[in-house]
């Protein structure tokens, strides 16, 4: 399953350390639509739900295990949710 990243999960560093990698994870430039991107509570960045044709920036990432899933949603905290959403890849 492909997820998409458009904050700190962006940094191949952190990836691998949460995902305990032996080497560079490879991420694609890509694009999700009807989200923007807000600040809550001044200091972090969330996709909230926007208008159709907005768009939001950022990155695919091919999560090829359970294991992978539940390190990302531990990272991430109760504080987001796992959506389904359309993930654009620009090397399409």
């Amino acid at each position: 399953m492909w997820y998409f990243f458009y904050s700190s999960l962006t940094d191949a560093d952190i990836l691998v350390h949460r995902l305990s990698l032996f080497g560079k994870p490879v991420l694609r430039q890509a694009s999700i639509t009807g989200g923007v991107i807000k600040s809550r509570g001044g200091k972090y960045r969330a996709r909230i739900n926007g208008p159709a044709t907005a768009h939001v920036d950022g990155w695919a990432f091919h999560v090829i295990s359970r294991e992978y899933e539940d390190a990302l949603r531990v990272y991430e905290t109760e504080a987001y949710d796992v959506v389904r959403c359309s993930i654009t890849r620009k090397d399409r």
